[in-house]
């Protein structure tokens, strides 16, 4: 058998004097040591900007936010590898590019000069023919 839920208390009146709404209470010394605020808090700064700003001198470890700092920066590495493998891909393309221009330059000097042979020697009447 499951238990019925217990009655909650009866509601109270509000009152007027705002100290007489919060009751009075005890902690003991290591939860009043806890909520101290530490130094770097500013008033009237929420307690998560204080978190997330760094103590001098201790280095935070703040689990999500480093996580997403943490995978940001390896975004930012791999764009810039991409980056620079696609400017290496272009320039080995140029370069092929450019040793086809200068095999097929290479060729027509070869071709102008064995003309150019051919005409000399035909000239002075050395042809074979």
């Amino acid at each position: 058998p499951i238990p019925l839920p217990t009655a909650s208390p009866p509601l109270q009146l509000l009152s007027s004097d705002r100290r007489a709404d919060r009751p009075e209470v005890t902690l003991p010394l290591r939860k009043r040591l806890s909520i101290v605020h530490r130094p770097g808090y500013e008033a009237g700064e929420s307690s998560a900007a204080a978190a997330a700003r760094p103590i001098e001198g201790r280095r935070t470890d703040y689990g999500f936010v480093g996580s997403v700092e943490d995978t940001q920066d390896i975004y930012g590495v791999m764009e810039d590898a991409h980056r620079r493998q696609t400017e290496m891909f272009q320039r080995v393309e140029t370069l092929v590019d450019d040793s086809r221009y200068h095999y097929e330059t290479g060729r027509l000097v070869d071709q102008e000069a064995r003309c150019s042979r051919e005409a000399w020697a035909h000239s002075i009447g050395l042809s074979s023919a």
